[in-house]
């Protein structure tokens, strides 16, 4: 097959994991539109359309939403909508599309208790500024150091980090709280 190869068990092409022979891509697995998030609120009750949120927001159903901000900047994207301070509401990203997007500072700014779940991986190869992303996002469950490993691994990573990963999971599971301890603190991280 070429350039066919396994990965833990799996298939692979060209690098890229295959499913059912369709290549998926690793940073977009949902395979959402250009500068598109995914994300699943508790309240499936909840209408996150006609708020004035940043963005263009689709339901999918059962509390799940699709933004679409066509801007390579997504600062404070999730702190200004449903992290904002009278919007705050639980949720968790599933994925998202974020290739050609350069600053994610602030983008879950004090999410504390509003963010769970697993921070997913994402195309992190243009992004220039990560400044407290996911600063104070208490609950999340994993998935930080996986970020941090990918964007500090990447021919150019981000150069302004401080706070990335401050207090992050520091109230989820000890599985959390130890993927934060292996951070180094310059990216917010708990490692010396």
């Amino acid at each position: 097959m070429g350039n066919a190869m396994t990965f833990n068990g799996r298939p692979m092409l060209f690098g890229r994991p295959m499913v059912f022979g369709v290549t998926v891509d690793p940073w977009n697995p949902l395979n959402l539109p250009a500068y598109t998030i995914r994300v699943q609120l508790t309240d499936t009750t909840y209408d996150c359309s006609n708020k004035g949120f940043p963005g263009t927001w689709v339901s999918r159903g059962n509390g799940v939403w699709d933004i679409t901000y066509e801007n390579t900047s997504w600062r404070r994207l999730m702190t200004d909508s449903i992290g904002f301070w009278g919007n705050k509401k639980e949720h968790s990203i599933l994925g998202m599309n974020s290739t050609g997007v350069t600053n994610m500072e602030r983008f879950e700014d004090c999410a504390q208790a509003y963010l769970k779940g697993t921070i997913p991986l994402f195309d992190t190869t243009a992004l220039t500024d990560v400044t407290n992303a996911f600063y104070e996002a208490y609950y999340v469950e994993g998935g930080q150091l996986a970020l941090y490993q990918q964007m500090s691994a990447q021919a150019n990573p981000p150069a302004s980090h401080s706070g990335c990963f401050t207090r992050c999971g520091r109230n989820s599971t000890a599985e959390s709280q130890a993927e934060t301890s292996q951070i180094p603190s310059s990216w917010g991280g708990n490692a010396t």
